[in-house]
């Protein structure tokens, strides 16, 4: 499964009918026998399911995390006080 904003795609969309002044796009989508418009695509897109999903901070980015200490490729995380590996994530991270 792939994330993605819907909203972008939908203004993606968009700025790219406008630019080729078509509303025929060429794109092949599973279960779908005909070409598809443009304003098709929107409405498949605004009708999809959607996850909630929030973007994480790795461990790597963290302010918290030091990597001065590093050990057998772990830094020490004092917030969660133990050595994390640093693409690892929690909910207390803070962007450097």
């Amino acid at each position: 499964m792939r994330l993605i904003d819907v909203d972008t795609f939908i203004k993606e969309l968009q700025e790219w009918n406008t630019k080729l002044q078509t509303h025929t796009i060429i794109y092949a989508i599973p279960g779908v026998d005909r070409q598809l418009g443009v304003n098709d695509a929107i409405t498949i897109a605004r009708q999809m399911h959607t996850v909630d999903a929030e973007p994480v901070i790795r461990c790597w980015h963290c302010k918290h995390f030091d990597t001065e200490t590093m050990h057998k490729g772990y830094g020490f995380c004092p917030m969660l006080d133990t050595f994390r590996r640093p693409e690892g994530y929690c909910d207390l991270a803070e962007r450097k």
